[in-house]
């Protein structure tokens, strides 16, 4: 009895449009943390991924697709915390305040800061392994709404809880 073959997928970063046969968090070519999206992948495709070459799109690279702003500052590539300018992987990392399923509604929001590296996921006292901080922020943001924006209950319907 004859099968169907089982479909092969492939994972393509949303910010540059690197492509490979393997899911990815922080996307190999441009270093940024990705949720990939998954894509069945036509047969004659699939050996030029298996080959781990660099598959790429003529998208732009990153965040030069996105017009990004931050309601805690104008300047996204000087951390808020240190003053730091430097780029790449130990530079300035974005961090969404509000991050997962809420990465897209920080950024529509401005709830994004800009932190070098280390105070962002590179060291214990980092934001994402520092719940004080984390909290910081997330009130800032909410404090924001507030003033700004809407209501606690519009808040939550749309980040689906209070902090």
């Amino acid at each position: 009895m004859l099968t169907k073959p089982k479909p092969r997928k492939e994972f393509e970063c949303i910010l540059c449009g690197y492509k490979q046969s393997k899911w990815f968090g922080r996307c190999p070519s441009c270093g940024e943390y990705c949720n990939p999206v998954e894509r069945e992948v036509p047969a004659k495709r699939w050996k030029q991924l298996e080959s781990k070459k660099p598959i790429r799109t003529k998208r732009p690279v990153c965040n030069s697709q996105k017009q990004l702003f931050s309601i805690f500052t104008d300047d996204l590539e000087t951390c808020v915390i240190t003053g730091c300018k430097s780029k790449g992987l130990y530079g300035v990392h974005i961090h969404h305040v509000f991050g997962g399923p809420n990465r897209s509604k920080s950024e529509k929001y401005g709830f994004i800061v800009p932190l070098r590296y280390d105070y962002h996921d590179m060291s214990d006292y980092g934001i994402h392994f520092n719940r004080k901080m984390d909290l910081e922020y997330k009130k800032l943001c909410q404090e924001y709404w507030l003033a700004n924006i809407g209501t606690k209950e519009e808040f939550i319907k749309i980040f689906g809880m209070w902090w």
